[in-house]
């Protein structure tokens, strides 16, 4: 049962990723609304996972990036000041 509800939780984490990339890769989307987007994001992922903060920016603030930098945004995602912290 355990290992049912990992998968569960990687499946959630996964589409939900992938959700964020696709709103991301939009044209319409302004940087405050991406920097809105990815604070939600951020706090969603890690409630759903605690104590993955380096898992986070090692996987996802890295995908994340890349689709906003597409887009000609660089925003500051890890840092002290950054995005949930």
């Amino acid at each position: 049962m355990k290992l049912l509800e990992e998968q569960r939780r990687l499946n959630w984490l996964r589409n939900y990723s992938d959700s964020i990339v696709k709103r991301l890769d939009s044209d319409d989307l302004t940087e405050g609304a991406a920097w809105e987007l990815l604070t939600e994001a951020k706090l969603k992922i890690l409630e759903r996972f605690p104590n993955s903060d380096d898992e986070y920016h090692l996987i996802y603030e890295r995908r994340f990036r890349r689709v906003l930098l597409r887009h000609g945004f660089a925003l500051p995602l890890y840092d002290d000041t950054a995005i949930g912290n």
